[in-house]
């Protein structure tokens, strides 16, 4: 079952203090159907040029609060 865009609390692409919420990108694409997500510079933007970035999303399912992680150029599956 995919991640209810409803249910995301809060995404982030970046690393350390150098990091974009990305949150309502992720909630729209998820929105339009789109479950798997690429973590690129190109979908989300360069908070910290010459690092390597991180998408992570945080979400609540039922009671629980879940989260992925990947790493920049990786794909991650929230279907």
């Amino acid at each position: 079952m995919a991640v209810n865009p409803n249910s995301v609390i809060y995404a982030g692409y970046g690393c350390y203090r150098k990091t974009y919420d990305v949150t309502g990108i992720i909630t729209t694409k998820l929105r339009n159907g789109q479950t798997t997500i690429h973590a690129s510079n190109d979908v989300f933007g360069d908070p910290a040029p010459g690092d390597k970035k991180y998408l992570y999303v945080v979400w609540k399912e039922g009671d629980l609060l879940k989260s992925g992680v990947t790493g920049e150029g990786d794909n991650l599956n929230l279907g």
